[in-house]
């Protein structure tokens, strides 16, 4: 109730009723853009976030290969020792 005599005051004192829409247009796609903007900011941590989480798993592999690589080439010189 109160909003609305608020506009209905602020369109008494302008004479174009078209400057407040616009204004408030402005206002809209002004709050839209900020939404936008942290709709893109939360993206872009979930994708850092995701490809941090994906390189340590590629690091863990690497290092899971390493170790089998390495106990296998052990195993293959102490039976090749004993032959």
């Amino acid at each position: 109730m109160k909003a609305c005599a608020v506009k209905k005051k602020i369109l008494s004192k302008v004479k174009n009723h078209e400057v407040v829409v616009v204004a408030v247009v402005v206002v809209v796609v002004a709050r839209v853009v900020v939404v936008i903007e942290v709709l893109v900011a939360v993206v872009v941590v979930v994708v850092v976030v995701v490809a941090a989480a994906a390189a340590a798993v590629v690091v863990v592999v690497v290092v899971v290969v390493v170790v089998v690589v390495v106990v296998v080439v052990v195993v293959v010189e102490k039976v090749v020792a004993v032959e």
